[in-house]
């Protein structure tokens, strides 16, 4: 089984440029009782600084172990709960603040998890969502599609990675869910990886890459993605890839 550790080398490659600049900023600054939901191993959990209390969220077992580890070196209390997007564990009206970075658009139901985000805040809450930006903006949109080529066929209208990524989706599918879309910006964020060994060791830990090596194999997987990332290799065998991630404020 991929380990949690190496699911941080997949993640910690937003924060080098952009998408981890950005949220930093926005995060800081969230306030009262907050939920983030799909906290994955909680490299979010440090930036969290003015927030009263923090509720991380995760279904998988693997990732809340470190997210548990993680959870008392942060600067506000922390509550790491067991759960999914789709059905929050949560009475209604408990939070000033529903986030969700690279969380919604994997939902089985990004129609029900927004509604769920909905139930739980107060009126006047927050929610903050961060998205993959419409395919032809990220460089991964290949890797994705080769993870996807080693899954199990999907059935139909289940959600994919830029699920919430057309232009006006995830407005409307907020709008429908009773919130009021505010604002809406693209990021640019640099993937930047040494060599062959590291690029694979990171995109192999996210969530689709280890249930594509369960189903396909891990040699099968392995060729597919150094493929679909060739383009992108550099003369010094190194890896660049530009993504856009699309940052979303709505009030409920």
């Amino acid at each position: 089984m991929i380990k949690d550790r190496i699911y941080d080398a997949f993640t910690a490659g937003l924060d080098r440029k952009g998408f981890g600049q950005r949220r930093d900023r926005q995060v800081a600054e969230l306030r009262g009782d907050v939920l983030e939901v799909g906290a994955g191993t909680g490299l979010n959990l440090p930036r969290y600084r003015s927030a009263d209390l923090l509720v991380a969220l995760e279904p998988h077992r693997t990732y809340s172990r470190r997210l548990r580890a993680r959870a008392g070196a942060a600067h506000v209390p922390v509550e790491v709960v067991a759960g999914t997007a789709e059905e929050l564990p949560f009475a209604d009206e408990s939070f000033d603040v529903v986030s969700g970075f690279n969380s919604f658009q994997y939902a089985a139901s990004p129609e029900s998890a927004l509604a769920e985000a909905r139930r739980v805040l107060r009126p006047g809450g927050h929610l903050l969502a961060a998205t993959w930006a419409p395919p032809e903006m990220c460089d991964l949109a290949g890797y994705l599609a080769a993870l996807g080529a080693n899954l199990p066929t999907p059935p139909a209208g289940a959600p994919g990675p830029f699920a919430l990524s057309a232009e006006g989706a995830l407005a409307s599918l907020l709008a429908s869910a009773g919130f009021e879309p505010q604002a809406t910006r693209d990021v640019i964020c640099r993937f930047d990886y040494r060599d062959g060994t590291e690029t694979l060791r990171a995109l192999l830990s996210a969530g689709p890459a280890v249930r594509a090596i369960r189903h396909a194999g891990n040699e099968a997987v392995e060729r597919s993605v150094l493929e679909s990332v060739d383009a992108f290799r550099q003369a010094d065998g190194s890896y660049a890839m530009p993504n856009a991630f699309r940052f979303t404020l709505a009030i409920r």
